[in-house]
């Protein structure tokens, strides 16, 4: 290559980088582009920035901001108090017009005040709005607008435009001033303000520390469930039940609830985390299926923690004191979820929500849900027929099919030979009959926890179809109480597989191998000597 060409080409270069260079210096004199000494937000305020409102948040009067999720007013009080020392302060308090009762948050309303008394402006992009196309910066169909009406009779006017390229600032202007500037990206935050970032909002969570005492759920179009904590002389010595807890609905009392399961599901609930506030005391719940028969889920529980008792402690001297009876802390929430409200912006299914007390309609996230369980065939205790071998005198069952049968009878020492006993620890003798013939009576109860012990598979719950059950096949079971009661219980042939029984108003259904295992263990303590 000559030696003018080899200048030529160098010489080009050169130009090409004098122009790079001057265009960088452009955009960062816009504040399009960083200067490398404010990649940040919190680093760029060390920059020199120049304030494009600058006032006492005393002297503001309103702030009228509009942006798509709202529009609303918020007006100042300014009252004088006189301190002890008769200095006057001035004490500024602010209401949202139309919503004057609520209580605001006060980080939100320090942000707000902020854009009206401490505005500042990063960079000028341009000396005046006519010079360039507003909808370069977001500026001709603003993010958001703040109006600042000041105690002078001032007004001014903040408009929010778009992110720069780099992401770090956005864009403004001012309606009594010309130029665009660039401003922090917070203003945008503060400006983008909905009601839900003004009201402080208060939702009664459920304190998983303390005691379960009473628990209901409900989903639409299905059974409620309701389950309260057993008093402790609330019992049934009729049956085998050990559970913290008792069902109210939907089945009868003695239907048997796992105190394990009530627990885990009880410990998974979480806290209602309000997303958006979208109507306050709303007329039409319906729309949001949240109306007293609209809802779509509805729960509602009570915990409780022992306190201390202020009544006086009883004298330890005296032997007839009785023990203080316990006192306890009640806190109740009540949930009502509706219908689905879309999603967020991280893509989360919403849905609505409101207190139990309350008609303001928040959206939450649809997981809000996933700690409550419905279905209330998963609260049971699934041996449903576990009745106490103690309150009882016999038993017995007869299946059609084979033409079985075997009778079971005990016969118990009478209690006054008992109580005529030297011990005190004396127990009734008992003995133990199968079809009149003497067995041994630990092996009596091993097969009567068999006839209680078959568990159900699953229910067939009431208005869902009738089972199509064989008739012909129909195992009885029939037990007599000491108390000269009794109670039957008949278990028909579904399929090759399972068994049904009527239970309430519905079906349980179990596996037929229970009953075949039943069926042989009565023949082989029948067949022992």
């Amino acid at each position: 290559m000559s030696k003018g060409k080899r200048l030529a080409l160098f010489g080009g270069i050169l130009l090409i980088l004098i122009a790079a260079v001057a265009v960088i210096a452009v955009l960062q004199n816009q504040g399009i582009m960083p200067t490398g000494e404010e990649s940040s937000e919190e680093s760029s305020w060390s920059t020199e920035t120049e304030h494009l409102l600058e006032y006492d948040a005393t002297e503001i009067e309103t702030i009228e901001v509009k942006n798509d999720a709202a529009t609303y007013t918020l007006v100042s009080k300014l009252t004088e108090t006189e301190d002890s020392s008769g200095n006057t302060e001035t004490e500024q308090t602010w209401t949202l017009e139309g919503y004057e009762d609520w209580e605001l948050t006060s980080a939100s309303i320090s942000n707000l005040t902020s854009i009206g008394s401490a505005l500042r402006g990063v960079s000028t992009v341009a000396e005046t709005k006519d010079s360039v196309d507003l909808a370069n910066f977001g500026l001709d169909d603003p993010y958001a607008t703040v109006t600042i009406h000041y105690t002078d009779g001032h007004e001014v006017t903040v408009y929010v435009g778009n992110e720069t390229p780099d992401g770090v600032y956005r864009y403004g202007m001012l309606s009594d001033r010309e130029g665009v500037f660039t401003i922090y990206k917070s203003v945008a935050t503060y400006a983008g303000y909905d009601l839900t970032n003004l009201r402080s909002i208060t939702i009664e969570q459920i304190n998983v520390e303390e005691e379960l005492s009473y628990l209901f759920l409900q989903e639409k179009g299905s059974r409620p469930i309701e389950i309260e904590l057993r008093d402790e002389d609330d019992t049934n010595e009729k049956i085998y039940d050990s559970s913290a807890f008792k069902m109210l609905q939907p089945y009868d009392w003695y239907a048997a609830v796992v105190s394990g399961n009530v627990g885990d599901m009880f410990a998974e609930y979480t806290s209602v985390s309000i997303e958006k506030l979208v109507e306050s005391d709303a007329e039409d719940l319906d729309q949001y299926g949240l109306g007293e028969e609209s809802f779509e889920h509805h729960v509602k529980l009570t915990t409780r923690a022992e306190v201390e008792s202020d009544a006086d402690e009883s004298s330890s001297e005296d032997s007839s004191a009785q023990e203080a009876e316990p006192v306890y802390e009640y806190h109740t929430v009540d949930y009502y979820f509706g219908t689905s409200a879309g999603t967020n912006e991280d893509g989360e299914e919403l849905i609505y929500f409101r207190e139990g007390d309350s008609n303001d309609v928040y959206t939450v996230a649809a997981t809000s849900l996933d700690c409550f369980e419905f279905e209330p065939f998963e609260y049971l205790q699934k041996l449903v027929f576990i009745y106490n071998i103690k309150e009882l005198e016999g038993f017995k069952v007869t299946g059609t099919a084979e033409g079985q049968s075997y009778e079971g009878k005990i016969l118990r020492q009478d209690e006054s030979e008992v109580s005529q006993t030297e011990e005190s620890s004396a127990e009734r003798l008992e003995v133990y009959y199968l079809n009149d013939k003497l067995v041994d009576g630990s092996a009596f109860r091993t097969q009567y926890q068999k006839v209680i012990g078959i568990m159900m598979d699953y229910e067939i719950e009431p208005g869902a179809e009738a089972p199509d059950y064989d008739e012909k096949d129909k195992i009885t079971m029939e037990y007599y109480f000491t108390d000269g009661t009794t109670h039957t219980v008949e278990f028909y042939r579904l399929d090759e597989f399972y068994y049904v029984t009527p239970w309430g108003d519905s079906w349980m259904v179990c596996n037929a191998s229970q009953i075949d295992l039943m069926w042989e263990g009565f023949a082989a303590l029948e067949a022992t000597e």
